[in-house]
């Protein structure tokens, strides 16, 4: 386990999830863990309003898993935990020709 800020991590391990409140839009959260999360890793962000216009600028290599409404105690205003996962690399294309 690692309790650092994304940018100070070297060399980049790979974790398992990475949490975030209040970090960055969802794109850039989740190009900033990508190269740090391994292959099915979960990216967990805390939001405010439900975030429509940043879903839809999420990496390809990200899928949304979930956006739940959160009710959290003693804070007024919309809260959502948007649930990503890294998507499976893709197998390498055979070369051409290859037997």
């Amino acid at each position: 386990m690692a309790i650092a800020r994304v940018e100070d991590l070297r060399p980049a391990p790979l974790y398992d999830i990475a949490i975030s409140r209040a970090f960055a839009d969802l794109a850039a959260f989740a190009a900033a863990v990508l190269p740090h999360l391994a292959e099915g890793g979960s990216i967990v962000a805390m939001k405010g309003v439900h975030p429509d216009a940043e879903l839809v600028e999420v990496p390809p290599q990200v899928r949304v898993a979930e956006t739940l409404a959160l009710d959290v105690p003693f804070v007024e205003g919309a809260r959502h935990l948007v649930v990503m996962q890294r998507a499976p690399a893709r197998p390498a294309a055979p070369s051409i020709g290859a037997p």
